[in-house]
C-alpha cells in the first residue's frame, strides 16, 4: 500500500534509489510534476482549462501543493504507524519451515495491524490458540504435496501463457 501511494505522486527515479521505507518521499526534488500526478482524470480535465473554469492560475498551483502535501502526510502516517521492518519481522509466522520456533505474539501483533486478515467472527485470541495447535503439529508430511501443487499450479500458468 506505502509503494502505491507513493508512486501516485513520487518519481520513479526516487523510487528506485532503494528500500521503499527509505524513499525520501517529502524531497522536492523527488516529487513529480503536477501534470505528473496519478489523480483521476476529471481533476486534471478541469484544471486544464482552468481559466474557462473559473479559476485563478494561484488556486490551481495551491491545488496541486494540496494534492501533493495529502500524499505526503498518507506516506507518513503508514510508515509511522505500519513501520514495514517490524510488520515483516512478525510476518515470518507465515513461513512454515521454523513453525515451532516463531512466537503467537508475533502472530498477534500481525494480525492487530491488519485486522481485515480475521476470518469473519473471529478473534485475535482465537487465531493465535489455533497457530499453537499448528505448532503442536507434524506438518512435514504435507511439504512434499505442497510443492507438488505449487509446481503443477506454475507449469499450468506457463503453458496458459504461451498459448496466449
Amino acid at each position: 500500500m506505502i509503494k502505491y501511494m507513493l508512486c501516485q505522486f513520487l518519481k520513479p527515479s526516487a523510487m528506485s534509489s532503494g528500500p521503499v521505507e527509505e524513499v525520501d518521499f517529502r524531497s522536492k526534488y523527488n516529487l513529480k510534476d503536477d501534470k505528473d500526478l496519478l489523480i483521476r482524470e476529471a481533476p486534471h480535465d478541469f484544471i486544464a482549462e482552468y481559466t474557462k473554469n473559473g479559476l485563478r492560475e494561484n488556486h490551481v498551483k495551491e491545488f496541486f501543493s494540496d494534492v501533493k502535501s495529502y500524499f505526503k502526510t498518507v506516506c507518513g502516517f503508514l510508515i509511522e504507524k505500519h513501520p514495514i521492518k517490524e510488520v515483516l519481522k512478525h510476518a515470518e509466522v507465515a513461513d512454515a519451515t521454523p513453525q515451532q520456533s516463531e512466537n503467537g505474539s508475533d502472530l498477534a501483533f500481525f494480525l492487530q495491524g491488519f485486522p481485515a486478515l480475521l476470518p469473519p467472527g473471529c478473534s485475535v485470541d482465537a487465531v493465535v490458540k489455533q497457530f499453537a495447535m499448528y505448532q503442536c503439529a507434524d506438518i512435514t508430511s504435507c511439504f512434499g504435496e505442497i510443492e507438488d501443487t505449487h509446481l503443477t499450479l506454475v507449469a499450468n500458468i506457463q503453458q496458459k501463457n504461451s498459448e496466449n
